[in-house]
């Protein structure tokens, strides 16, 4: 169930079709530096080379960001909503999500890991992880990184096998919500899919790459088309939805983009429940939200979600039904992180 792709920067993958476009969305994952046995041992001649070889490379990317930025600020910027061919519905939407994103508080903890038990039919079918990892860099600007792996239960690989990785990676700027990158790689039963969603936020555009292995056959897709200015993608839309005000009978409406179009999420706060997991009791807000997704997610039913009413806004199950039958996610465990400040 392995792909070339596995271990790699999906833009790497599918640079090739469009270097141009993809070069400024490259991710750099923080890398530690090698740690000293002591705090009074001299560093070996091979440490003091690595150090060195690290200094110089950021030295380089410090330099190579200021001229990036120099440039920029050279270039002619074009308001795309001025432009002939941007929808207009989008600003029509845009001034309706704004008041969402002035409303958002920031609601990440780096190194925060929430893990759920799947459940499908009777079926206690796999887990999903859901991990905020150190910030990462793209474009010389730190950005918030989250990853999500999917996998299933051992002996439900007979019925099916999936292993699926999925990271998004958002623009956190002044307390903001800009998702820039969505990349999932799905190793299932029978295909491999690599699905990359990139966002332009200056030019308002958004450009996925689908590649998909499946019967010996190939399919490959690529697709640009316009954005709103506010929106999220279909993961990190938890993530905005968990930094939002929330009593009983709040509502919410916002876009969320994926492969290329773009759906309106309808979701409101209807109660407020009693939750058990993890062998604890918790106060929980019920979200019921309403929404359209193509493929096996398109929805045919309310999707539900459970966020602690304290200040952790900790997610603690959700429910929903798709075309495949009623999936559901209980939390079994839970990581505290740290809040970058």
């Amino acid at each position: 169930m392995q792909g070339e792709s596995d271990e790699k920067d999906l833009v790497e993958i599918f640079e090739n079709g469009d270097r141009e476009t993809l070069e400024k969305f490259k991710t750099e994952n923080p890398v530690a530096e090698p740690s000293l046995k002591s705090a009074t041992q001299e560093p070996t001649k091979e440490e003091k080379e690595i150090v060195k070889k690290e200094k110089a490379k950021e030295k380089k990317l410090k330099e190579k960001v200021t001229k990036k930025k120099i440039e920029k600020k050279e270039e002619k910027i074009i308001n795309p909503q001025t432009l002939d061919d941007y929808p207009e519905q989008y600003i029509a939407i845009d001034e309706k999500s704004k008041e969402y994103w002035k409303s958002y508080r920031p609601m990440y903890l780096i190194g925060e890991e929430f893990k759920f038990e799947i459940g499908w039919s009777i079926f206690k079918a796999g887990t999903a992880t859901i991990r905020t990892m150190p910030m990462a860099t793209m474009g010389g600007k730190e950005v918030l990184h989250v990853n999500g792996l999917l996998e299933s239960a051992e002996y439900f690989e007979g019925i099916y096998k999936l292993k699926d990785t999925l990271d998004v990676y958002v623009d956190i700027e002044k307390g903001g919500f800009s998702p820039l990158k969505y990349e999932m790689k799905q190793r299932e039963s029978g295909q491999l899919v690599d699905d990359l969603q990139l966002f332009d936020h200056d030019k308002l555009k958004t450009y996925f790459f689908y590649h998909r292995l499946k019967d010996g056959k190939t399919k490959n897709k690529k697709i640009q088309e316009y954005l709103p200015r506010y929106f999220t993608d279909s993961f990190s839309a938890l993530y905005f939805l968990r930094g939002l005000p929330m009593k009983i009978g709040s509502k919410f409406e916002f876009p969320i983009v994926t492969r290329g179009k773009v759906w309106i999420l309808k979701a409101e706060v209807d109660n407020v429940e009693e939750v058990e997991v993890m062998n604890k009791k918790f106060q929980a807000y019920r979200i019921t939200a309403q929404t359209q997704f193509p493929g096996v997610l398109k929805k045919s039913g309310d999707i539900n979600f459970w966020f602690s009413t304290d200040e952790s806004r900790m997610l603690l199950k959700f429910a929903a039904k798709i075309k495949i039958g009623a999936v559901k996610g209980e939390l079994i465990s839970h990581k505290k992180g740290e809040y970058k400040k």
